[in-house]
């Protein structure tokens, strides 16, 4: 049906090479097969599911559209691996904010995100344990919630940190801003390979340093030693030690936030995105797409 008109594929996640969206195997590594027979040998999914995402690949006919665009280049890649052409990459774009107040005396460390396994907020509860024990008076605010938060909590218990961490569930979007703009550094620790990373974009509007994980969009997004720090997704140590770089020096963490936000501004604006979306319309007008 599409065929009579110029068409465009906006594509946010792995679901055209991936039945689960997540492409990573159960043990949390990235996977790197095609989807079909591998999804099964994987334990990711039963024969007839196997079989229905198939029909379902089969059924997506990708030659009607002129344009297929990721929202990030790590996507891209990782569609082309897989036979699926895409023409270019446009990031995602976030509401521009005013920017955080001034960094209070306290090193604060935030997190914003839903409380489940691939977002690795148990190796982050690791990394601030052996965080304080270097800067004891680093603390931790969780912005978010989830199946997982209750082992969370006892996790932070267990590991004898639980008065330095505040879960504070899901909040509102302007009061998530307000809690979670008394952060000297974000971090966003995810164990799966972020499609783009839209917290990682939020607290670089906010003025915010970002210490993420090396995976995925994320490491589009983070100028290491600029805006914040890449770290090795899982390595507690590794977290711990780009966290405390950033908690025990607040001038650092006021230039990389404020660079952090000069990014935002320019590159991850909903403007910004808009006009690009709009250019690569424009594209498929004429036909450039074919």
């Amino acid at each position: 049906l599409l065929r009579p008109f110029p068409s465009l594929l906006h594509v946010i996640n792995y679901t055209l090479v991936c039945p689960i969206n997540t492409k990573t195997l159960p043990d949390g590594t990235p996977c790197r097969q095609r989807a079909g027979v591998a999804c099964h040998a994987a334990g990711c999914m039963s024969w007839p599911g196997v079989a229905r995402a198939f029909v379902q690949r089969r059924m997506t006919a990708l030659d009607a559209f002129d344009r297929v665009v990721a929202n990030s280049e790590w996507v891209a890649q990782r569609l082309r691996a897989e036979g699926i052409r895409v023409d270019e990459a446009i990031p995602n774009g976030v509401p521009t904010r005013p920017a955080r107040p001034r960094l209070g005396a306290t090193p604060v460390v935030g997190f914003a995100g839903r409380l489940v396994p691939k977002k690795g907020v148990d190796v982050l509860l690791r990394a601030i344990a052996l965080l304080r024990e270097r800067v004891p008076e680093a603390r931790l605010i969780v912005a978010g919630d989830g199946p997982e938060r209750i082992g969370l909590e006892r996790l932070a218990a267990e590991l004898g940190i639980r008065d330095a961490v505040d879960f504070l569930g899901h909040l509102a979007q302007e009061r998530a801003e307000r809690a979670l703009g008394a952060a000297w550094v974000q971090a966003v620790p995810s164990r799966w390979e972020e499609p783009f990373g839209l917290v990682a974009a939020e607290a670089m509007m906010r003025g915010t340093a970002v210490v993420a994980s090396e995976r995925g969009g994320l490491a589009e997004q983070v100028v290491p030693g600029e805006t914040g720090c890449l770290v090795a997704a899982g390595d507690a140590r590794a977290l711990a030690s780009a966290l405390e770089r950033v908690v025990r020096d607040r001038d650092l963490a006021e230039r990389m936030g404020a660079s952090a936000r000069v990014r935002a501004l320019a590159e991850l604006t909903i403007d910004r995105h808009v006009d690009r979306l709009v250019s690569a319309y424009a594209e498929c007008r004429t036909g450039a797409g074919r």
